[in-house]
């Protein structure tokens, strides 16, 4: 049976462990600001501060030009610099991340199981979907999604608006008091995704009669909705062309579509463009666009620095 090393980082504050986070497929941003993968809260750390990622079983960590550096095992880094488990990455006087691996089976690290406690009862619920629903507290209010990727992120989405979570950080949504558990094996199943969620497809333009639009079907209802709002036309033109240049490489499930906020913001306010804000207020537009015509509003999937498209087919033209 192929083994391979899952890596996690256990972020040590003065004499206690604050936070444990997995790295599992995808490089880890680690900084100061919300929009960083490992958010660290510690005024010397600097707002993106250094980044962690596999290459293969090994980890390779790199600074990001942060104020006052980042060591490995009492050096310095200068560029990039591989990591073994037990090292020390000391992003300030008081912050440390420890470096820990262990064998397990198969090809890829074991996604983590998660479950959602409701505070007023105590009881744990496994979360076994990528999308779990929450109902409200009481009658009239709307219900909630909770919103699970493969890369560990957790995010709880409420009308069209969404936000990440944190293990053992009680939230409230939907007039309910709740808190993201990590189980174990004997808790429940993995969350999985259910690739027949969305079935969308989308055509999106830079060149229509009155310039950017798109076309979103879903193709089991068969019912289309056209995005003529220049912005959120461009924003699902981006998503749709990446979604297409990704599956013609052959990438498949929740490796699919994803773009680089930073990509998007250029695609749409042009080079320099830097406010995450803009970006997520067209998100919430589109989403509530959509929302009103029928579709499901977390098709469009945001994670930290990443948005994506779940569809099943997708061309630009």
């Amino acid at each position: 049976m192929t083994r391979t090393l899952a890596f996690q980082l256990q972020l040590v504050q003065g004499d206690r462990v604050a936070h444990t986070h997995r790295v599992v497929r995808h490089s880890v941003q680690i900084g100061r600001l919300p929009a960083n993968d490992l958010v660290i809260n510690d005024p010397m750390v600097s707002k993106h501060h250094a980044v962690v990622w596999r290459d293969g079983d090994t980890l390779q960590v790199r600074d990001l030009g942060s104020r006052n550096g980042t060591l490995l095992n009492g050096e310095r880094l200068q560029g990039t610099a591989t990591v073994n488990p037990g090292d020390r990455i000391q992003l300030g006087p008081d912050t440390v991340l420890m470096v820990q691996a262990e064998e397990v089976a198969g090809s890829h690290a074991p996604a983590p199981i998660y479950l959602l406690e409701d505070l007023a009862s105590g009881v744990c619920v496994p979360i076994g979907s990528d999308r779990f629903p929450i109902r409200p507290a009481e009658e009239g209010e709307e219900p909630a999604t909770l919103l699970v990727f493969e890369n560990g992120e957790v995010w709880v989405g409420h009308g069209t608006e969404d936000r990440p979570l944190e293990v053992d950080e009680p939230f409230e949504v939907a007039g309910r008091k709740l808190c993201l558990r990590e189980g174990d094996a004997l808790a429940g199943a993995t969350a999985s995704p259910v690739s027949e969620r969305y079935p969308y497809a989308l055509v999106a333009t830079l060149d229509g009669a009155t310039g950017p639009e798109a076309a979103l079907r879903d193709q089991r209802a068969d019912r289309v909705h056209r995005v003529l709002a220049a912005n959120r036309a461009i924003l699902l033109y981006l998503l749709a062309r990446k979604w297409a240049s990704d599956n013609e490489s052959g990438l498949k499930g929740s490796d699919l579509g994803w773009v680089a906020d930073s990509e998007v913001l250029t695609g749409i306010w042009g080079r320099g463009a830097r406010d995450e804000n803009k970006l997520h207020v067209l998100v919430y537009r589109l989403r509530s666009e959509v929302k009103g015509a029928g579709f499901d509003p977390w098709f469009v999937e945001k994670r930290r620095r990443y948005i994506r498209a779940r569809l099943l087919d997708a061309r630009v033209e």
